[in-house]
This record gives structure tokens, C-alpha cells and sequence, in this order.
């Protein structure tokens, strides 16, 4: 917040150095000094602002590129992690079910955040089965031991999908 607001009071200060340098020499007549029409004046300033929120946008575009491929890295780290899937006790249970919720979450958040929806909606639905298969039989460990071949598949599916996306944003 404090930088878009500094951002603004350069372009107002510019803007308005250039308004004055018009109206001076539009009042005093100095053209010995700088000679300046009125249509030089209008193009200045209009060229300042065009090409300030030209640049601007392509800034934040650039950032939020650079957010969505920071979470797509989260993911993936939480998705490769040995233990992503560990049912032996209650209390790797709860991990289990933290880890798996917070990857689907996630998830939607750069769904929602992506211009283009198509290539992510594949991998929300591959984790939502996948969380749905984990948290079902989250109790029965030798289905989730039986089932780990099927697990790593769509786990490896997913990281390489997320792969293809942070070439697709860039």
C-alpha cells in the first residue's frame, strides 16, 4: 500500500513539473529556453501516464506470476514429501490429513488466481479423488499400503501437471 502511494506521488509530481513547464512557457513565451507548443505539452503528459500504467500492469502481472509459481513450489514440496502418507498411528493420521488438506487448499487458491483454468481444474480433480481414496481409508492401513503404488502414480501425476503449468505461465 505504502509503495503503489509513493508510486502515485512521483507520477502526480512529474505531471505536475510538466503542467508548469507548459503553462510557463505557454505565459511567458520563453523560447529561447525551451520551446514547447501546447500538442508537445499534451503528448509529454499523456505519454507519462500511458506508459507508467502500461508498466505498472505488466508489474503486477509479473508478481502475481511469480506468487502462483512460489505456491505451485509449496505444493509440490508437500506433495513429493516421503511422509506425505503415513498411517501407522493416530497422531501421523492427523499429519496425514493436515498435510493432504492443506495441498488441496492449495491448490484452489491458484485455481483461483489462474488466468487460464483449464490445466489446473485436471489437477484439483486427480487431489480431490486422491484426498478422497486417503481420508476414506485413512483408518485402514492395509488399504493405504496396498493402494501407495496408486497414491505415488497420481502424487508424481499431479508434480508433473504442476510442472507443465509454471512453463505455461511463463
Amino acid at each position: 500500500m505504502k509503495k503503489d502511494s509513493v508510486k502515485y506521488i512521483v507520477l502526480i509530481v512529474f505531471s505536475l513539473a510538466t503542467l508548469v513547464l507548459l503553462i510557463l512557457n505557454a505565459v511567458f513565451d520563453f523560447n529561447v529556453f525551451w520551446t514547447v507548443n501546447i500538442s508537445d505539452g499534451i503528448e509529454i503528459f499523456v505519454l507519462i501516464f500511458v506508459s507508467y500504467f502500461l508498466v505498472d500492469r505488466q508489474n503486477e502481472k509479473d508478481r502475481k506470476k511469480e506468487k502462483i509459481n512460489a505456491l505451485i513450489n509449496k505444493v509440490q514440496l508437500r506433495l513429493l514429501d516421503a511422509d506425505l502418507v503415513k498411517v501407522d498411528t493416530e497422531e501421523n493420521r492427523k499429519i496425514t490429513r493436515i498435510k493432504v488438506t492443506s495441498i488441496s487448499n492449495l491448490l484452489e487458491i491458484i485455481k483461483d488466481n489462474m488466468d487460464n483454468k483449464n490445466n489446473i481444474d485436471n489437477i484439483v480433480t486427480k487431489m480431490d479423488n486422491l484426498s478422497v481414496l486417503i481420508m476414506d481409508h485413512i483408518e485402514d492401513e492395509d488399504y493405504i499400503r496396498k493402494t501407495n503404488s496408486h497414491i505415488i502414480r497420481t502424487v508424481i501425476d499431479i508434480d508433473t501437471k504442476l510442472e507443465k503449468i509454471k512453463f505455461d505461465i511463463n
